[in-house]
């Protein structure tokens, strides 16, 4: 153990200063060079504090928010995870409507919420601008599901659509293809054929979409909304949720106007509906114009999917 040095104290001369005089005369010192122990320093007192107002208790508005900042995006998985889960299960169901498909909202209230598509591949990349225009003018809530071939052609047009407030832009597919792991065909058009191609068809224009916009979509709907259900439980592991529809309410845009609405007179709570924005030849903005306002005096209101 290392030795410890002993502090001692010195203790003062007794006397004051004095003896300390006399004991210089005795030695020979100079007298004049020693300078008298500066006198203790009396010790402070604080001087009370002024009494200051007491603070108003903050109200609830002024108070500081402690509510968390959001959790960042899960890490999805990815094809090679994707195809090693889901690549040797075998389809049991196929069509519209399928567990796991949103196809009504849970609700006793009277909303509904209007959907429509902008396809591509295989159809036209058109524009409605009357019906957008008129959804616009009229703040009507809307949920937009866009393919990658509408987004190859209306880049500007998707950045547009993506700054209103009163639309959601949702995922449509990239190739608007029938989402199957088996290769399965709807009204002609083959589906995607494997785990890895349902993979692609969701998440490549989820990308797309988010590369332009900054948001990932948290729906899903492919084109003829025909799936399996293993592609629908791929489509979850995506984290997007496949919305189906309960009123076709175009008919993929080849509905009259006097037809919609007709189809519209019978809606009902909770209902999805889905129509067309990729024709602005056909007569669905004349429709979705006039079936909206008689659908407000029945006391409807509208939702966007994300914000149900």
């Amino acid at each position: 153990m290392a030795n410890k040095r002993r502090y001692h104290k010195s203790r003062p001369l007794r006397g004051g200063f004095l003896p300390i005089v006399l004991l210089c005369l005795l030695l020979g010192c100079n007298v004049s060079e020693i300078s008298p122990p500066p006198s203790p320093l009396p010790t402070p007192v604080a001087a009370p504090l002024p009494s200051l107002p007491s603070s108003p208790t903050p109200s609830p508005s002024s108070a500081v928010s402690l509510t968390p900042a959001p959790s960042p995006s899960p890490v999805l998985p990815s094809r090679a995870d994707i195809e090693e889960i889901y690549g040797s299960r075998v389809p049991e169901l196929w069509g519209e409507a399928r567990p796991g498909i949103l196809s009504r909202l849970d609700t006793g209230e009277k909303i509904i919420a209007l959907t429509f598509d902008a396809c591509g591949w295989g159809k036209v990349s058109g524009y409605d601008e009357a019906l957008v225009s008129y959804l616009i003018e009229e703040n009507i809530p809307a949920t937009l599901f866009i393919s990658g071939k509408w987004i190859e052609d209306n880049p500007d047009r998707l950045l547009f659509l993506a700054s209103q407030e009163n639309f959601e832009i949702e995922n449509h597919g990239y190739h608007h293809k029938p989402l199957s792991v088996s290769g399965r065909s709807q009204y002609g058009i083959r589906g995607t054929a494997s785990a890895g191609e349902v993979y692609d068809e969701i998440f490549d224009n989820a990308q797309r979409m988010f590369d332009l916009t900054g948001r990932m979509p948290r729906f899903f709907r492919t084109g003829t909304a025909y799936y399996d259900d293993v592609a629908v439980d791929i489509a979850a592991a995506l984290g997007e949720t496949v919305a189906g529809f309960s009123v076709a309410g175009d008919a993929g845009a080849t509905r009259t106007k006097a037809q919609i609405m007709a189809v519209c007179e019978n809606v009902q709570s909770g209902d999805i509906l889905l129509f067309h924005m990729n024709r602005p030849n056909s007569e669905t903005a004349a429709g979705v114009a006039a079936a909206i306002p008689a659908l407000r005096e029945r006391g409807f209101s509208f939702v966007k999917l994300e914000d149900f």
